[in-house]
């Protein structure tokens, strides 16, 4: 008699039922043991990693190596491998080979750092007197009342008063000494050319308060006389300040901007210019009974003309 195979297992057991001695012969089942992968047989492609497989036969003396291919996604997350290949980013084009030709530009680093230096002058005396600063630019567009209550407060600030005017003859200095020297109206040196400018303007304003001082006091004048003093040292502490960025363009801007910047400037300095005489000839028809006309004819005498014969004898011995 033949049992009945159980399926719930891979390996059934088989009795054989045999009249030997009246005992069933029992075989037992064989077990297959599991195929061992060897890790050492590992080997790593850059495109698939490849696996080695060694199955063991029943016999145990053959051993089968089997190849199991295994594919790897191998695409370039990095941050230049996703760029690389952009529109932008031709590194794959041919290349584009420019010839220029070289540029001797002159060194400005001394002018650099000398006009940061009036730079912060300017704002040393901004933060050191804040309300003088504020003063100087409120006395040109006030009543004739708050007027005078601001000029006397002007006047009685004599240090910052004087730094005004350093900055001004600094400032104005550094104008003219750019201005020739861009426009090659001399030959020399520049930093020669601008202690020339300085020492112009400082001669030609510490003159004309000496001429104004001894005028008041020969006519006995003096209030006059030093309200337009007064007037023409105002104006030239704000033209101080005002040149001060036209410098700066001028220093570093290309030709174009240059030259928009200097009509500009000559522009503003005759309004400036006219404003200034049209306050001075008020505030000295105020007390002297003079025509219009006695006051352009002793503006033409006696401050365009010196100052026009002087800067053409500094500019012709500064050439010579």
């Amino acid at each position: 008699m033949f049992a009945q195979a159980d399926t719930a297992t891979i390996d059934t057991i088989k009795i054989h039922k045999r009249k030997v001695n009246d005992s069933p012969t029992i075989i037992k089942p064989i077990i297959k043991p599991k195929p061992q992968v060897d890790s050492s047989t590992i080997l790593i492609n850059t495109d698939s990693i490849i696996l080695i497989d060694t199955s063991i036969t029943e016999n145990k003396d053959s051993i089968t190596n089997v190849v199991i291919p295994v594919s790897i996604n191998t695409k370039d997350t990095s941050t230049f491998a996703a760029i690389i290949h952009h529109k932008y980013f031709p590194l794959e084009n041919n290349k584009v080979f420019m010839i220029t030709k070289w540029q001797n530009l002159p060194n400005k680093d001394i002018l650099f750092y000398s006009l940061l230096i009036l730079v912060g002058f300017l704002a040393i005396i901004k933060l050191s007197f804040t309300k003088y600063f504020s003063n100087i630019f409120k006395q040109i567009f006030q009543y004739s009342h708050k007027q005078r209550q601001t000029q006397e407060q002007i006047i009685q600030n004599n240090f910052p008063s004087l730094l005004m005017n350093f900055l001004f003859v600094l400032s104005g200095g550094m104008f003219i000494a750019l201005l020739a020297y861009n426009r090659h109206w001399v030959n020399t040196n520049f930093w020669l050319l601008l202690l020339y400018s300085c020492i112009l303007l400082a001669s030609i304003y510490l003159l004309k308060f000496v001429f104004l001082s001894f005028f008041g006091w020969v006519f006995n004048a003096k209030d006059t006389t030093d309200n337009y003093t007064f007037i023409v040292f105002l104006i030239n502490k704000i033209i101080g300040v005002i040149l001060i960025p036209i410098t700066i363009i001028i220093a570093f801007a290309t030709s174009k901007i240059v030259d928009a910047s200097i009509s500009i400037t000559f522009l503003l300095l005759i309004i400036i210019f006219i404003y200034r005489y049209w306050l001075s000839y008020k505030a000295i028809r105020n007390t002297i009974k003079v025509s219009s006309l006695r006051f352009f004819l002793y503006l033409c005498a006696v401050e365009i003309l010196p100052l026009t014969i002087l800067y053409k004898a500094v500019f012709n011995f500064i050439q010579g």
